[in-house]
């Protein structure tokens, strides 16, 4: 097991290519307490012009692959974002982890007794959690 109690993920796509990521987010966890966080870039408004000096995900891979590192990973939709992580891994010709992943769409949809995938929206606001 890592140092972390699981490690929060999201991923952003420029396009529908799943190796387009233009923006991460990752939240380590311990205790229940957000203990180390990394930004690549702000989420809401990404043009052309925002990630053109960005750095590519090669770039970014030395600063980020210890969160992979023998932790959990949890993420709203996982099947997505493990989809662009591999894929991001792959286009780069970087060493793929072994990686142990849970999708929290899937836990909130089976703890709400619902049929349908939830929204992350639906899940916080039946959870009582902030959305940020």
């Amino acid at each position: 097991m890592g140092k972390y109690d699981f490690i929060a993920i999201d991923f952003e796509t420029a396009n529908n290519n799943f190796n387009s990521a233009c923006s991460i987010g990752i939240a380590a966890v311990k205790n229940n307490v957000i203990v180390d966080e990394f930004y690549s870039v702000d989420v809401h408004g990404i043009t052309a012009d925002t990630v053109v000096s960005s750095p590519t995900f090669a770039e970014l891979w030395p600063q980020i692959s210890h969160y992979f590192d023998d932790e959990l990973l949890v993420a709203f939709n996982a099947s997505y974002d493990m989809h662009v992580l591999y894929n991001c891994l792959y286009k780069y010709n970087l060493d793929i982890p072994m990686l142990k992943y849970v999708c929290s769409m899937q836990l909130c949809t089976q703890l709400m007794n619902i049929s349908k995938n939830v929204s992350l929206e639906e899940s916080c606001e039946y959870f009582g959690v902030d959305l940020i």
